[in-house]
């Protein structure tokens, strides 16, 4: 019995010199959450993979070998036929896609004295709306918008590729393929014919876009 009652005197003895358990708590509580400046920390600049301009489509860019791609997209290897002056020529062409469909098709020059990875791009043809310029125009725009955005466009079929075309002076380099569904005047042939803003109805959409 004397050693219970020691005991529970050092208890009272401890609680009136120190105070209660709460109260401990309640201080630290206190010098822990005294606020500090928060720290800002400047992160890099992010290179902007969905660029359109001249001579380049995102981080791919005319006269250049293939860049390395960016994490969310993937390519496969094709070839095509190209005829210039008369002469058919076989190219080495990578379909660039991502996750959900085939984005830009880029054609490689012909030289069968270079290695395949020493090639570089001699065209490119964007097929989706993944690639915009800083204007927002890209495939699926309306003509309108794309006069809107460029007073200065000129339309007109071209002969040598077969396709309606604008081009604005904003950009080199680069020709906005219309579909022709949307022209209500009807061309053909080899030659080149001027077309006007009013050549096309309330629905005629870029189709594609070549970059070269």
């Amino acid at each position: 019995m004397k050693k219970l009652f020691y005991s529970a005197s050092m208890i009272g003895l401890l609680v009136s010199c120190g105070g209660s358990a709460e109260e401990t708590t309640t201080t630290e509580t206190k010098e822990d959450t005294v606020s500090q400046e928060p720290v800002v920390v400047e992160e890099p600049p992010v290179e902007n993979s969905f660029v359109l301009e001249s001579g380049t489509v995102g981080v791919f860019k005319i006269g250049e070998t293939l860049s390395r791609l960016p994490q969310e997209l993937k390519s496969r290897k094709s070839s095509i036929s190209v005829t210039s002056d008369g002469t058919t020529t076989e190219h080495v062409q990578w379909i660039i896609f991502n996750s959900l469909e085939d984005v830009v098709e880029i054609t490689m020059e012909n030289n069968d004295a270079k290695t395949e990875e020493d090639l570089v791009i001699q065209d490119m043809r964007v097929i989706s709306n993944y690639f915009e310029t800083a204007d927002g125009i890209k495939v699926g725009s309306l003509v309108s918008d794309l006069k809107s955005k460029y007073p200065d466009a000129k339309f007109f079929y071209s002969g040598s590729l077969k396709e309606i075309v604008a081009e604005v002076g904003a950009y080199t380099g680069i020709q906005f393929i219309i579909d022709p569904a949307g022209c209500t005047k009807k061309v053909s042939g080899s030659k080149d014919i001027s077309l006007s803003s009013k050549s096309f109805n309330d629905e005629a959409k870029i189709s594609t876009v070549r970059v070269y």
